[in-house]
């Protein structure tokens, strides 16, 4: 050892270890305490690293974790409401289907919210509504999809049958404020306001317009896509209940309120109201002002007016409006008489084609008062080839005035021949249609009198079904003996007619004629 170094002390050995030297007189390793002990060091020292902060070099550098929200919400964008990011979460599908068997093909969020409401029968309810509740479920599930208003249903509480349309002549009108509607309740319905103001096509219904729909705030949409628009209405404690407007009375909302247009608004609100006029019967004319001053005081509900006092207010002008229908003379209730005349027919000479004439002509009167002028006299029925002979046609009408002479109406009722049909041109019509009938091999025939029949009560309807069936079997006895002499191929067909379908009251009555 050269003078001067410090001599290296040679490494102590564990005396427990064993020698870790091979048997044949290896190099030395390492024993297997040391060897495993720097291992675990290295292992550790290395998943120390990867778990400290970046810029730190050691575990005792490591910094706390930052806590700072603003920067957590930086790294998770899609938690930003508003943010634009887009998310995993998808709109619902829209419904393309909705006949009585479609329930399995209806999208995954109608069919939650159904089976929310009716747990046990989702898909029964559904099949057992009308076509045209099920065609307004839809048709209002993907209005509201498309405005993502669906998510804030949470249960359907009911579904409201729409009123029919009332038919005036050709035209049909729908009865805006009652169409097909669905009652709801909703998770918030502040919540559910809050969507519709925000997307800039609904407006809240104020002033008039919002009275019409007391205790609720009514939601109107706006849209040039459709004539027709969403109506949805939202109680104080998250009932709704949403409909579709046949007719959308609203342009596009001004400060997040409805702007209603003049000529829409009125066709709306008309249609509402006219229907109720159609059903007063003939004197409805007299009955305008006050339905109207009676429609407009329901209203007042609104403003905390109690039902009796809404009577008062009704019974208070009623001697006013019928003071100034008398002035104008129009006091009379309006008559609105019907005549009826037989008309001559054209037949095809082929018994097999669809018969074009008619069996007797309707004619309305309208007289206003004691004041009016009184109405013309009817024009004559159109003239034409009649189908029955001279004789035969007196043969039924002698038949007709010995077993019910004068007009068909029921027992109690007051009418004349301007009111109701008398038995005479009634029996000639169905000796016109039996022959017909004879010709073309049937052995039924259809017979209409007018709207007068049809607002017949049941009791009526009964009396009026004997009157005719006694017209029919001395209509019918009359052809044979007729036609037994002079066509026995043609008595036969006659014999052969059975019955006759007429509308008395709401639905059709089949009376028999043998």
């Amino acid at each position: 050892m050269p003078p001067g170094k410090t001599p290296t002390p040679e490494p102590k050995q564990n005396p427990s270890a064993p020698d870790s030297r091979s048997a044949d007189g290896g190099d030395a390793v390492q024993s297997g305490g040391s060897y495993l002990n720097k291992l675990i060091g290295k292992t550790y020292a290395a998943q120390s690293q990867a778990l400290a902060p970046k810029g730190s070099n050691t575990l005792g550098m490591r910094g706390a974790p930052d806590l700072d929200p603003g920067r957590f919400l930086e790294k998770n964008p899609q938690l930003v409401e508003g943010s634009g990011a887009k998310t995993d979460k998808k709109a619902p599908e829209k419904s393309t289907r909705s006949n009585a068997t479609s329930y399995d093909a209806q999208p995954e969020a109608l069919r939650e919210v159904m089976e929310r409401s009716f747990p046990e029968n989702a898909s029964s309810v559904f099949s057992a509504l009308s076509d045209p509740a099920r065609s307004n479920l839809t048709y209002t599930y993907n209005r509201m999809v498309e405005y993502g208003l669906w998510g804030h249903v949470r249960v359907i509480r009911g579904f409201v049958e729409g009123e029919k349309p009332a038919k005036v002549g050709p035209l049909e009108l729908h009865v805006a404020g009652k169409s097909e509607s669905i009652l709801f309740e909703v998770y918030d319905g502040k919540a559910l306001v809050d969507t519709m103001l925000t997307s800039g096509v609904f407006g809240k219904d104020v002033g008039p317009t919002g009275a019409l729909h007391p205790g609720q705030t009514s939601m109107r949409e706006w849209t040039l896509k459709t004539p027709d628009g969403l109506h949805l209405s939202v109680g104080p404690e998250n009932d709704a209940d949403a409909h579709i407007d046949k007719k959308s009375p609203t342009n596009k909302p001004k400060g997040q309120t409805s702007q209603m247009d003049v000529v829409r608004s009125l066709e709306h609100h008309w249609q509402e109201v006219w229907p109720e006029f159609l059903r007063l019967g003939p004197g409805w004319l007299v009955q305008v002002p006050f339905h109207v001053y009676s429609w407009l005081v329901d209203k007042t509900k609104f403003f905390g007016v109690g039902d009796r006092f809404r009577k008062v207010l009704k019974q208070i002008p009623k001697s006013l409006f019928e003071a100034a229908a008398f002035a104008v003379g129009i006091a009379d209730p309006v008559f609105a008489g019907t005549t009826f005349k037989p008309a001559d027919k054209v037949e095809h000479p082929d018994p097999s084609q669809k018969q074009k004439g008619s069996d007797f002509v309707v004619i309305k009167e309208y007289r206003f008062g004691s004041r009016g002028k009184k109405s013309r006299t009817p024009a004559a029925p159109p003239a034409g080839q009649s189908s029955m002979t001279e004789e035969l046609t007196k043969a039924v009408l002698k038949a007709v005035s010995d077993v019910a002479p004068g007009i068909i109406k029921p027992a109690g009722q007051k009418g004349s021949r301007d009111d109701y049909a008398d038995g005479e041109t009634v029996g000639e019509a169905m000796a016109g249609k039996m022959l017909y009938q004879a010709k073309a091999g049937g052995v039924s025939f259809g017979l209409e009198l007018g709207p007068t029949y049809h607002t017949l009560k049941p009791a009526e309807v009964k009396d009026v079904k004997s009157q005719l069936t006694v017209i029919g079997k001395a209509v019918r006895e009359a052809m044979l003996t007729t036609l037994s002499s002079k066509d026995d191929k043609l008595a036969q067909g006659v014999a052969g007619v059975r019955s006759g379908t007429v509308q008395l009251g709401p639905s059709l009555v089949r009376f028999s004629v043998h």
